[in-house]
């Protein structure tokens, strides 16, 4: 593939073709995530500020164990700093959304190749 995007230390990277799909299926999870507004609610608005949180790009580590998620937020300067953060606020619940779609993800798998 050709050049993705820099990493956290500012290097230009190239990604393999199982960084670039491991990214993908991330990226568009989160979209989902956020979309659906599956991350616990733990105060008023919080809704609201899922639908303003965008993913810009996901760069996965050289052995895909690791992601680095750009994130981006519609509104004002006060909205997106408010997004960011809830963003760093709830990254826990954020997390716990995205292992719970995997782990379904992984269910769906097995139960079609135990039929």
């Amino acid at each position: 593939m050709g050049f993705h995007a820099r990493d956290p230390m500012g290097f230009r990277h190239v990604e393999t073709r199982k960084q670039a799909r491991e990214a993908s299926i991330i990226k568009t999870t989160l979209e989902s995530i956020f979309f659906h507004c599956e991350v616990a609610y733990r105060r008023i608005g919080d809704d609201e500020m899922q639908r303003r949180v965008h993913i810009d790009d996901v760069i996965m580590s050289k052995n895909c164990r690791a992601a680095y998620v750009h994130v981006g937020a519609e509104g004002d300067v006060l909205q997106k700093r408010q997004t960011f953060v809830w963003v760093v606020r709830n990254k826990g619940s954020i997390k716990t959304a995205l292992a719970k779609r995997f782990r379904e993800r992984g269910d769906r798998k097995s139960t079609r190749l135990n039929s």
